[in-house]
């Protein structure tokens, strides 16, 4: 059987920086974030070391683009810099259903 998946962890932190590092790579962005309902950093990847808090927080913004998903109880939000309109909806849509999956 072939592993598609190369990278992983049993720590919780480190795989979902895996996970939305693959996700960052694949849709051509600078870096994707995923924050909670109240605009802290749940979890982030970007191609360059940087502190994404702030963007964060925009992510609740009502103009940014982002997909606003549920992982029981929470509401959680994912959103990306450098994301090209075309590949945004998508590569954010498949970012929520993995985070999500992780964090159940």
């Amino acid at each position: 059987m072939n592993e598609r998946r190369r990278n992983r962890s049993s720590s919780l932190d480190a795989a979902l920086e895996l996970f939305l590092d693959a996700c960052r790579q694949r849709a051509g962005a600078e870096a994707l974030l995923v924050a909670d309902d109240h605009g802290f950093l749940v979890g982030s990847a970007a191609a360059r070391s940087r502190d994404l808090t702030l963007e964060a927080a925009l992510l609740l913004h009502p103009r940014a683009k982002r997909h606003t998903f549920r992982v029981g109880p929470h509401q959680l939000h994912v959103g990306g810099l450098g994301l090209s309109a075309a590949a945004a909806s998508g590569a954010l849509a498949e970012a929520a259903q993995g985070v999500a999956r992780i964090l159940a």
